[in-house]
């Protein structure tokens, strides 16, 4: 719950045994996911398009970048876990603005929005995801734009993964309206504009499908994952399409630019 300055967590289940501050550092973990899922978001928009212009890079580039992508969220996980006020201060806050008797529940949050460590905090969870996706946006343009201008030399197949990895950036790029949507949840709260159990609930339930409808749908529409799951999981026969005729890909240039998607 959010008001005025402050930001208050009531939290239940198995953290509550150990206390707030596990509570506070779990939420604090939770958040860090979040805002990572949308660093691997835009890096893998930033791949799709890297690769059409030059040749794959080394696994270890690949694994080099990304722990550099995850400096930022570590640095916030770090940063929240040290952010945390005095719950017996907290528990007096809460009575106060919204009449709750806390005196039996487990309280964590931030009395000052406005101490560097909080509003570090906050910044990150809520203004990271806009710069982003406008950066998603432009990477999906640049790559569809990029792709169309290979359609005259791809054969039949080839326009068949053109046409997945066009599916893909458009429900990838649709994923982080709802953390939008849930940052602007927050603020109408956080602003005292107006207070509803479902206007506090909505930034924890709007983030967390992201994550998993991301993974979703590269392990669908990702002819390789795809054909693992149908054939390990489902059980299913799957042709392998590594194994079609060289003669299916009419040009040796569109071959090593969408070799990602087979």
């Amino acid at each position: 719950m959010a008001s005025g300055l402050s930001i208050y967590f009531v939290s239940y289940g198995p953290c509550t045994a150990i206390g707030s501050l596990a509570c506070f550092i779990g939420f604090g973990f939770m958040l860090h996911c979040f805002g990572h899922g949308f660093w691997i978001l835009l890096y893998s928009f930033a791949y799709r398009y890297f690769v059409l212009f030059h040749p794959q890079p080394r696994r270890r580039t690949i694994l080099l970048t990304c722990a550099l992508l995850y400096i930022p969220s570590f640095s916030y996980f770090i940063v929240h876990c040290t952010s945390g006020s005095d719950e017996a201060e907290l528990k007096a806050g809460l009575e106060e603005k919204f009449g709750f008797y806390t005196r039996n529940e487990c309280v964590s949050g931030n009395l000052d929005c406005y101490e560097w460590r909080t509003l570090i905090a906050c910044l990150y969870v809520n203004c990271l995801s806009t710069p982003i996706y406008i950066v998603v946006l432009i990477l999906r343009k640049l790559t569809i734009l990029k792709l169309k201008s290979f359609q005259t030399t791809m054969s039949g197949s080839t326009r068949q993964l053109h046409s997945q990895l066009l599916t893909v950036l458009t429900i990838q790029a649709c994923l982080p309206l709802t953390l939008i949507l849930g940052t602007v949840g927050y603020l109408v709260a956080q602003m005292d504009i107006y207070h509803h159990p479902l206007v506090e609930y909505c930034t924890s339930f709007l983030s967390v499908p992201i994550p998993a409808a991301n993974s979703l749908v590269s392990l669908y529409f990702i002819g390789p994952y795809r054909n693992w799951i149908r054939k390990r999981l489902l059980k299913y026969n799957v042709i392998n399409a590594t194994r079609l005729p060289t003669n299916t890909i009419t040009t040796i240039q569109s071959n090593r630019r969408l070799t990602f998607l087979k």
